[in-house]
């Protein structure tokens, strides 16, 4: 047998159905797929004659990391919300986002996905600005997306913090026509690597014409919806305002929640939210570690011994997911009062198996099978914040800080090897959205460049 690689000699977290670890152990692939897992001794046997070889002795193996709600152009704003919360969001950041030019969203785009990818995530689910931009940006540094167009009609995103309202509902159409656009061009592209769904930003955001087009576009090109759901006092506010109800209320009025629909935070979700979500199908992007510094953490404990389908993301700013398993773990156990309700495996799952159900992608990736997408990371644990090692899965989610990816594979080609990047320039990706990040800050006031 001829055309397959194998990556041999590692400990592999498998993430299958029996949750197998299997040391001294080998994948091999064939293009895109995973043709075989198991120990190496056996199939060294079966596969002699590999076209390609990837030494793993003494490294871990893991599926790639999903992320299920990111903006990766949000490391624009560092330093700007994790101090201010809410009203840094409102009244900060998304006036700067008037400033983000097309050029500028390709570096910004480039380098969160770099972030990333480096700390073994190989699909993302992001939702902003110039989506087209950074759908392209998906297919040069080789990992999957799924990729919306942010779609809203008040006049100005800047303005809300004010709770300011006013809405142009034709600039929320063509908003919308732009996303229908990204579906036509990019939807199944590169091997279907990036898929596109619909973008309604928020249900305060959206007037109820403008969720509507938007559900009835998701189901006219059989695509999902990702959108922003109950994230903040002041949507919550003006939508009970507005139309007497919870967000999540409002949105299930409207026939919009369905289970081809991933909500992003749900942190001032009720139980009753919890039921409507429940019925729905609607799942949960959760977002632990933003969601702690804004202080506005979700029921939780209630959300996770719900039918709820639950995913990690890491929203923006940072797109560390292993950040995201500890906070989805301590912050869980702290405020729920109970140890035994999150641990390492659960958390792992949310991050992978989890992420990639709401995605509607579980067939194809989250874990190590055959069958499966060949989207394989190699952790290189040789260092001191890594041993000694006892428990290989609790070790790595309560102890890495994801700069001990040393190999990311994706569809069965290499994107990270010996801890650089393989399709892109970094160092030229980093110095140009510093640039493009300065010019930003300078232009919109917030923030002086440095001298």
């Amino acid at each position: 047998m001829a055309g397959y690689s194998v990556v041999r000699g590692g400990t592999i977290i498998t993430n299958d159905v029996t949750r197998r670890i299997i040391k001294n152990g080998a994948i091999v692939y064939e293009d895109d797929h995973i043709l075989k897992v198991g120990k190496e001794e056996e199939l060294s046997k079966e596969f002699e004659h590999p076209d390609s070889i990837i030494d793993a002795r003494r490294k871990i193996i893991i599926p790639g990391i999903v992320q299920a709600h990111t903006h990766v152009m949000g490391h624009l704003f560092k330093g700007f919300t994790e101090d201010g919360a809410e009203d840094a969001f409102y009244k900060v950041c998304l006036p700067m986002e008037d400033y983000i030019t097309r050029e500028d969203a390709y570096w910004l785009s480039l380098v969160g996905c770099i972030e990333a990818v480096k700390f073994g995530t190989t699909m993302i689910n992001d939702i902003f600005h110039y989506a087209d931009v950074t759908a392209g940006v998906v297919e040069k540094v080789g990992i999957r997306g799924v990729i919306e167009q942010k779609v809203f009609d008040v006049k100005s995103l800047g303005k809300i913090g004010d709770m300011d309202y006013s809405r142009d509902i034709d600039a929320g159409m063509r908003r919308l026509k732009l996303n229908e656009e990204l579906i036509r061009k990019w939807n199944g592209s590169s091997n279907g690597r990036i898929r596109c769904w619909v973008g309604n930003h928020a249900p305060d955001t959206n007037s109820p014409e403008l969720l509507s087009a938007g559900r009835e576009l998701a189901d006219r090109y059989g695509v999902g919806i990702h959108i922003h759901v109950a994230q903040s006092t002041r949507e919550v506010r003006y939508v009970k305002k507005e139309y007497g109800k919870t967000s999540v209320e409002f949105l299930n009025s409207l026939g919009f929640l369905r289970d081809d629909v991933v909500c992003a935070h749900l942190s001032f979700a009720d139980p009753k939210d919890i039921a409507m979500l429940e019925a729905s199908g609607a799942g949960m992007a959760h977002c632990p570690v933003i969601m702690g510094k804004f202080g506005s953490f979700p029921r939780i404990a209630e959300f996770l011994n719900s039918k709820v389908t639950i995913g990690l993301g890491s929203d923006w700013v940072s797109l560390n997911p292993w950040e995201d398993m500890r906070a989805a773990i301590e912050i869980t156990r702290s405020i729920a009062k109970n140890i035994s309700l999150q641990n390492a495996q659960r958390a792992f799952e949310l991050a992978t198996l989890g992420s990639a159900k709401l995605l509607k992608a579980d067939q194809q990736v989250g874990s190590i099978e055959q069958g499966k997408k060949a989207d394989i990371v190699i952790v290189d644990p040789n260092r001191p914040n890594l041993v000694p090692m006892r428990d290989v899965l609790q070790s790595l989610v309560y102890n890495m800080t994801g700069n001990e990816v040393e190999t990311v594979i994706c569809d069965g080609k290499p994107v990270v090897s010996n801890f650089r990047m393989v399709n892109v320039d970094e160092d030229s990706a980093i110095r140009r959205a510093q640039e493009v990040a300065e010019r930003i800050w300078t232009e919109s006031g917030v923030h002086q460049s440095p001298t």
